[in-house]
């Protein structure tokens, strides 16, 4: 099994995440389409679930690197001592966004957003706002970066460049998701192609991230923040969650014009340093 996983360390990555969630998930799709009774609801199995990334990255970097390989990814998800700026756009840059959406809204309507619509939905009582902040939004980002960004974005990016390793990340993170939206069959094709396009875009700001800061750290707490301020942009009105995609969208243009006019190569990764993984 060791002998496989480091011969073929990224297909190894992205079975077992795959392989492990949709094994927990497959419950939920079986009940949402009449197939079962579950006896758990269907939070706990996809919480467990939206493991398997964490898991992979585990699995991966202890058959490559050992017990110091699985050190080094622990102490990556620690790491946030990182250079000012990029803390700072690491944590800002999504409420930048939301802010952005705001006055785009504001210069297409003529108004600005209907606030006082917050209270009355999921984010206006204390369970709602405790599932978005810490189930919908931190959950996520501590379950899925670790495997993501902590073990396959350094792999790839000891071969490839930053666009070259977001894009070949991305259709495997989007695959990922697939038994979350077959779990709910009010979601269809069309949604499924906008979040595509939404986790594409993601993958280019996160491998920016990765790479000017070398932690975990930093894309948990911006995948956490960009789900949380897009679940608030969500509360808003469907409008406001439509600009607010848009927006991660044309934010990743610039990173990959940049990219472009630098061309940055692969990085060198040495697995003993602790923001190596």
């Amino acid at each position: 099994m060791q002998a496989m996983i480091r011969r073929w360390p990224v297909t190894s990555l992205v079975v077992i995440a795959i392989g492990w969630t949709t094994l927990f998930v497959s419950p939920v799709i079986a009940a949402a389409r009449g197939g079962m009774t579950l006896w758990l609801n269907e939070t706990f199995w996809e919480l467990i679930g939206a493991l398997g990334p964490l898991v992979a990255g585990f699995v991966v970097i202890r058959a490559l690197h050992g017990a110091a390989g699985a050190a080094a990814l622990w102490r990556g998800m620690w790491h946030w001592r990182v250079p000012a700026p990029w803390l700072a756009f690491s944590l800002l840059s999504p409420f930048v966004i939301l802010l952005a959406a705001m006055l785009w809204n504001r210069l297409a309507t003529g108004a600005w957003p209907d606030f006082s619509v917050v209270p009355g939905g999921e984010l206006g009582t204390l369970a709602g706002l405790l599932n978005v902040l810490l189930l919908k939004s931190l959950w996520q980002g501590v379950a899925e970066e670790p495997g993501w960004r902590g073990v396959m974005l350094p792999l790839l990016r000891e071969r490839h460049g930053p666009l070259l390793a977001s894009v070949a990340l991305w259709p495997f993170w989007l695959v990922w998701h697939l038994p979350f939206f077959l779990a709910r069959p009010e979601f269809g094709w069309v949604q499924f192609a906008g979040f595509s396009l939404g986790i594409l875009s993601a993958a280019i700001w996160l491998t920016l991230i990765w790479d000017m800061t070398r932690s975990v750290l930093m894309a948990i707490a911006w995948h956490a923040l960009i789900n949380l301020t897009r679940f608030y942009a969500l509360a808003l009105s469907p409008a406001m969650f439509l600009q607010f995609s848009l927006l991660v969208t044309i934010g990743a243009i610039p990173i990959v014009l940049w990219w472009l006019l630098r061309r940055p190569g692969p990085v060198a990764m040495d697995p003993g340093h602790p923001r190596a993984a």
